[in-house]
C-alpha cells in the first residue's frame, strides 16, 4: 500500500514537472497524520469548492472525525472528510492521468490503493441567453450553452419524465469530449437508438471540438449538400423532438444539439409555428416553402427566360430589360454570377466581422457597391433585384445548415439554365428531387411524409393543423407509443 502511494505521488510530481498548471497540495489526514496528496488542474477546478469540501474538512476536522475514525483509510476519507457528491475510484496510473486532464481532483493517501477522483468543475460558463438563430416572440427565450450538464438540466427541467434516458460516452482520443444521447425509453424505436449508438461508437478521431463534428461523422457514407440532421439551440425544440420519438445528441463545449432522424420538412419548421394559431403557423410554413423554391430558382429562372424564352415575359418588362441589357457588355450568365458573388462576399464578410461592424458593413457595402455596379454598367438593376430577392428568401429558412445548402444550389442551378434554358432548369430540379428522394436519416426517408406518402403526417409538414388533431405521433419517424393525446 505504501509503495502504491509512493508510485502515484511520483507520477503526479512528474506530471507537475512538465505542466505548470498542475497544482499539488500535500496534507495529513487526522487523527494519525496519514500523508495525502491532492492534485488538480488550475483554471478548471473550482477552488472555492475545493477548499470548502476537500481541504477544509481535512485541515480543520470536526471533533467526531478525530475521536471516532474508521479503520479503513478510504472509508474514513469518504465518510468523515470529503463532502463531494460525484466520486470515482481509479487504480491504474493511465486512468489517473487522463482524468486529471479532464478536470478531476485526484486524491491519494498512504495505505490506500489507487486514487479517489472528485468532480469540482470550475469552468467559466455563460448563462443561458436568447437563441442566436431560432428566435421567437411568444415562446421561451432560453437556449443551450457550452455546458453538457447544464444543457441536460435544461431538457430535464422541461421534460420531468422518469422515462427520459440519458446515455453518456466519451469520443476523441485526445480531447475526450463528453457526449450525451437522450431519448424517451417508451417512445423511441430501439432500432433507431441502437443505430445512433453504433454510429457514435464507430467514431475514432483524435478530437471532437463541436457538435458539427458529430453531425458529419455520423452521416451515412456518400456526398450530399443536404443536412440529414437538425441542429437545435433551444431546449423546447429538443423536448418536442424527444416527444416525437427522435434521439437528441448533445456535445460538451457546444451550444448546438443534434436531432436524429430528420426529414426535410422539419428543416423548414420553426418553434413559433406551434406557439401561434394554426392559420399563422400554416401561413409561415407555406411562405418558407415558397422562399426555398425562389431562393434556389430565381436567378437561374431569370437567366433561362432572358437568354432562351424572352417571349414569355410581359412586353413592357421585356422592353425595359432589353434597354438595360444594351448597356451591359457581358452575357446575362456572367452578369448574374458577378452579382451573386458580390452579394455572397458581403454576406460572408458581415458574418465574420464583429456584430456592430458586420451590420454596418453589410448595409453600407450593399448600397455603395450596388450603386457603383449599376453606374458602371457592369450589371442591370433587374439582376440586382433578382439576386437580392433570392438572398432575402434564403434568410427566411430557419435551419442555418439548409440555408448554406440553398446558397450552393442557387449557383449550381444557373449553369444548366444558361446552357439549356427552361429545359435545363427543369432537368436540374428533377435531378435535385431524385437526389433528395435517395437520402435517408437513420433509416427514415428524407422526403417523408411526401415520399413515401403518409397522409396522416401531412397535418404537421407543410401545413400546421390545430393541436387538437395531433392525436398520434408522426408515422414517418416511427415510435413505440403512437398516442400523444386523447381524441
Amino acid at each position: 500500500m505504501a509503495d502504491d502511494y509512493a508510485v502515484l505521488r511520483r507520477l503526479l510530481h512528474d506530471i507537475r514537472a512538465r505542466d505548470d498548471d498542475i497544482i499539488l497540495r500535500s496534507v495529513s489526514l487526522p487523527p494519525n497524520s496519514v500523508p495525502c496528496t491532492v492534485a488538480f488542474l488550475d483554471g478548471v477546478v473550482n477552488k472555492e469548492l475545493l477548499h470548502a469540501q476537500v481541504l477544509s474538512p481535512i485541515l480543520q476536522p470536526e471533533p467526531y472525525c478525530v475521536d471516532d475514525p474508521l479503520p479503513d483509510i478510504r472509508e474514513n476519507l469518504l465518510r468523515r472528510f470529503l463532502c463531494v457528491s460525484e466520486i470515482k475510484d481509479v487504480s491504474d496510473s493511465t486512468g489517473i492521468e487522463k482524468e486529471l486532464y479532464t478536470g478531476a481532483v485526484v486524491v491519494i493517501c498512504a495505505g490506500m490503493r489507487g486514487a479517489i477522483l472528485l468532480r469540482l468543475d470550475g469552468f467559466m460558463r455563460r448563462s443561458p441567453g436568447a437563441p442566436l438563430n431560432d428566435r421567437t416572440v411568444s415562446g421561451p427565450r432560453d437556449s443551450f450553452t457550452e455546458s453538457l450538464p447544464g444543457n441536460i438540466g435544461l431538457v430535464r427541467k422541461k421534460l420531468a419524465d422518469p422515462r427520459l434516458r440519458v446515455k453518456k460516452t466519451v469520443i476523441g482520443r485526445r480531447t475526450r469530449t463528453n457526449i450525451a444521447l437522450l431519448y424517451m425509453d417508451d417512445i423511441a424505436l430501439p432500432d433507431t437508438v441502437r443505430e445512433v449508438e453504433r454510429r457514435l461508437s464507430s467514431i475514432d478521431i483524435d478530437g471532437i471540438l463541436a457538435s458539427g463534428y458529430i453531425a458529419q461523422l455520423t452521416e451515412a457514407p456518400g456526398t450530399s449538400v443536404f443536412p440529414t440532421y437538425r441542429e437545435i439551440e433551444r431546449p423546447d425544440i429538443a423536448v418536442a423532438a424527444l416527444l416525437e420519438g427522435r434521439i437528441v445528441v448533445i456535445c460538451d463545449h457546444s451550444p448546438l444539439a443534434l436531432s436524429f432522424p430528420t426529414v426535410f420538412a422539419e428543416l423548414l419548421q420553426a418553434a413559433e409555428d406551434y406557439y401561434e394559431k394554426p392559420v399563422a403557423g400554416t401561413f409561415a410554413r407555406l411562405l418558407r416553402w415558397a422562399c426555398f423554391f425562389l431562393a434556389v430558382s430565381l436567378p437561374a429562372l431569370y437567366v433561362a427566360l432572358v437568354s432562351f424564352r424572352p417571349e414569355i415575359l410581359p412586353y413592357d418588362l421585356l422592353v425595359t430589360i432589353a434597354s438595360l441589357r444594351s448597356q451591359v457588355p457581358f452575357p446575362v450568365i456572367w452578369e448574374t454570377l458577378f452579382i451573386e458573388f458580390a452579394v455572397q462576399a458581403i454576406i460572408e464578410s458581415s458574418l465574420r466581422l464583429p456584430e456592430p461592424l458586420g451590420q454596418t458593413i453589410g448595409v453600407v457595402s450593399g448600397i455603395i457597391v450596388g450603386q457603383a455596379i449599376i453606374s458602371a454598367s457592369l450589371a442591370t438593376p433587374m439582376v440586382l433585384i433578382v439576386v437580392a430577392l433570392a438572398n432575402i428568401c434564403t434568410f427566411c429558412i430557419p435551419s442555418f445548415s439548409l440555408s448554406v445548402t440553398v446558397r450552393i444550389l442557387r449557383l449550381c442551378m444557373i449553369f444548366p439554365a444558361a446552357t439549356f434554358g427552361i429545359f435545363g432548369f427543369s432537368l436540374a430540379w428533377m435531378f435535385l428531387l431524385v437526389h433528395m428522394q435517395s437520402l435517408d436519416s437513420m433509416g427514415v426517408a428524407y422526403l417523408a411524409p411526401f415520399s413515401p406518402h403518409i397522409p396522416s403526417d401531412h397535418k404537421d409538414a407543410a401545413l400546421r393543423a390545430p393541436l387538437q388533431s395531433f392525436i398520434r405521433r408522426p408515422k414517418s419517424i416511427g415510435n413505440r407509443n403512437t398516442r400523444r393525446q386523447r381524441p
